[in-house]
């Protein structure tokens, strides 16, 4: 989960800006780069990841697997309760948060995929951890191609953290989650079917976690806060992180979420 705040933060002032800023640091330093002070930090791609794990703490607490419901209530609470401060939530999440009665609404955009990334803490099986990323996605992104997005990201994820070195090949042959490869739009990508590929391509070659985020934040047009976010969970369980960034990052995380992304990282097995 550290991996996917990392990612999320290097993405989080690049996101809107038109140079993705290669030039920087992965985590820049605002007292060395004033234009920062505001810009850089978690955004709802971790408050909602944050919502994932203290979700599937408290149904591990209960003895059981949580189901989309647990989850939709999780992302209602956490998402009312914590406005983002940088970047936003997405326009159809917006309503859904004002739906008391909290039902799903049929979306494949990438935000399945880029708060799935602590299922795999609470899954003993990769069967269990694809379970747990689609009931993750139901909650609100219940379309087909929304729960595949998830399913990939925790599925590679989960796979790499456990030894395998060819996930991709594992989760094709064995439940047909599959994706090309894409180096770029020439617009901001905002689906799964879209934003997947980015990521794998991201991943291909890279030498290291830092590497891969870097590569995944600075795509021309991308939704880097949310692709920096799906290759860090990926890429923490491919090559680890470093010692440097999880400091780097501590220390960049906004007084108002500091809470709870302690909170989440503590619930985490």
């Amino acid at each position: 989960m550290i991996g996917l705040f990392i990612g999320d933060m290097a993405g989080s002032f690049r996101e809107f800006s038109k140079n993705k800023r290669p030039d920087l640091p992965l985590l820049p330093d605002p007292a060395a780069h004033p234009f920062l002070q505001t810009k850089i930090g978690l955004t709802d791609d971790s408050i909602l990841a944050c919502a994932t794990a203290l979700c599937c703490a408290a149904a591990r607490e209960e003895g059981r697997e949580p189901g989309p419901a647990d989850f939709a209530a999780f992302y209602h609470r956490i998402g009312n309760a914590f406005p983002c401060t940088i970047g936003g939530y997405g326009g159809m999440f917006r309503v859904w948060l004002q739906d008391n009665e909290r039902r799903p609404y049929g979306s494949f955009g990438n935000g399945s995929a880029m708060r799935v990334g602590p299922v795999v803490h609470f899954a003993s099986t990769i069967e269990q951890c694809l379970s747990l990323a689609a009931a993750s996605s139901a909650a609100t992104h219940d379309h087909p191609e929304g729960i595949k997005g998830a399913r990939m990201t925790a599925g590679m994820a989960w796979l790499y953290a456990h030894g395998e070195t060819d996930p991709e090949t594992v989760l094709r042959e064995r439940w047909g989650i599959s994706y090309g490869r894409s180096a770029g739009y020439d617009h901001f990508d905002a689906i799964c079917q879209e934003t997947l590929p980015l990521a794998l391509y991201c991943l291909d070659g890279a030498t290291g976690f830092a590497d891969a985020v870097k590569r995944a934040v600075t795509v021309e047009n991308g939704d880097s806060d949310t692709l920096g976010a799906i290759v860090g969970t990926i890429a923490e369980a491919r090559f680890g992180v470093p010692v440097d960034l999880r400091d780097q990052m501590a220390a960049l995380i906004q007084p108002e979420l500091r809470d709870l992304a302690n909170d989440a990282l503590s619930a985490l097995p």
